[in-house]
């Protein structure tokens, strides 16, 4: 793994991290699922726009093991009175929804990325093309 990976790695991590810190203090919505704005999907959303739809996907299965594997054992620590009762029903009843609506979003967040860096890369090799022809011009004129 190059340096550059890894530190959009630790970036990913720190930011789902940051994301389930904020929800410890919000005992009775784990996962945000109650939300209309869901913290998860719009980290996942940027990160698709900024570094691509794979790193938007690697953000979101954090994430979701971040609210399926963390938050349950966590929320316990901080809220002594919170119960695991009801929380898988929870999520699976208003979780698939936004979810599948997350995932169409870093897809297309990523299909957007990458035809921005492609037609990017085309006006470069055209920016080339016609400095070379221009210095060529230039040359048989001298």
């Amino acid at each position: 793994m190059t340096r550059k990976n890894t530190i959009i790695l630790l970036e990913i991590i720190f930011v789902s991290l940051l994301i389930s810190g904020a929800n410890v203090f919000f005992p009775d919505n784990p996962g945000y699922h109650e939300m209309y704005y869901i913290p998860y999907l719009g980290a996942s959303a940027l990160v698709a726009a900024v570094y691509g739809a794979g790193w938007g996907f690697l953000t979101f299965t954090i994430s979701f093991g971040i609210i399926v594997g963390g938050l349950p054992f966590l929320l316990p620590l901080f809220h002594p009175s919170w119960s695991s009762q009801g929380y898988w029903r929870d999520q699976l009843q208003f979780s698939y929804i936004p979810g599948s609506v997350g995932l169409l979003t870093i897809y297309i967040f990523g299909v957007i990325r990458s035809s921005a860096l492609s037609q990017i890369g085309t006006l470069k090799v055209r920016i080339h093309d016609l400095s070379r022809e221009n210095w060529l011009t230039k040359k048989k004129s001298d």
